[in-house]
């Protein structure tokens, strides 16, 4: 008698927490549903109280569900566990205000339904891709370079002073004549003047001054053509070599 009494208290510890076991875990998942709940993460509430409804088949558990559903904008499953718990729990001090949130979510459910989703957006219509055109930039052709503008110039500006020279080298021998004529008195023999040597000497001074411009003048005038002249076959010469038995033979044409 002894012995099967042990067996039975043994047997009843062993099972004790066994029995409890399903009340913790009803527990545990209806603190995590509150806890999210608080926190507004609605999904997780749901499916949290859904597992301690599971569990103990609470009228806190199914209640919470129909509140997650509401506040989580889901009107038809709100309504639903509204009615659920309804038919549940009768006689629960809430009734009333179950009531009134079922009224609200049949109107909240109708209207949901009714609302057609918007269609999807079609898709931005993109153009080919079109391969870029390279169109080649005309520009001018550079300027031919004038070789022989300096030749030119330099030409121009000794001819301007060889004229210039020119002239003045007949100031001179206009002034050495009209010494030489105060000397010889107009040229007349009967009355000859007194001798002046300052006034020879000045006479002998501008005739050599009249000839030396005249000298340098006309070479700075012919230099100054020559120079204006090459200066004008550089820009639009010739030049051509053929070869030959005995060497080469060199051609050159220049447009005046």
């Amino acid at each position: 008698m002894k012995s099967r009494t042990l067996v039975l208290l043994v047997s009843l510890a062993f099972a004790a927490p066994a029995l409890a076991q399903p009340k913790d875990a009803g527990e545990a998942a209806y603190q995590a549903g509150r806890k999210a709940y608080d926190l507004r993460e609605w999904d997780k509430a749901i499916e949290e109280f859904k597992q301690a409804y599971r569990i103990r088949s609470d009228a806190a558990s199914l209640f919470n569900i129909a509140q997650s559903y509401r506040l989580k904008g889901d009107c038809g499953e709100a309504l639903g566990f509204y009615k659920t718990y309804k038919r549940n729990f009768p006689t629960a001090q809430n009734i009333s205000a179950v009531d009134q949130f079922i009224t609200e979510m049949e109107t909240c459910a109708k209207e949901q339904a009714t609302k057609q989703p918007p269609p999807p957006a079609a898709p931005p219509q993109t153009k080919p891709e079109q391969e870029p055109i390279e169109t080649a930039e005309l520009r001018p052709p550079p300027p031919a370079r004038d070789s022989g503008k300096g030749k030119r110039t330099a030409g121009i500006v000794m001819g301007v002073a060889g004229v210039a020279l020119v002239g003045t080298g007949f100031a001179f021998g206009m002034s050495a004549k009209g010494k030489a004529d105060d000397i010889t008195s107009g040229g007349d023999p009967s009355n000859p003047p007194e001798f002046d040597g300052a006034l020879e000497d000045s006479g002998k001074r501008a005739d050599l001054l009249a000839k030396i411009s005249w000298s340098v003048g006309g070479a700075a005038v012919v230099g100054g053509v020559v120079l204006y002249m090459l200066g004008r076959s550089a820009s639009s010469s010739e030049l051509a070599i053929a070869p030959t038995t005995g060497g080469a033979t060199f051609a050159w044409r220049a447009e005046f």
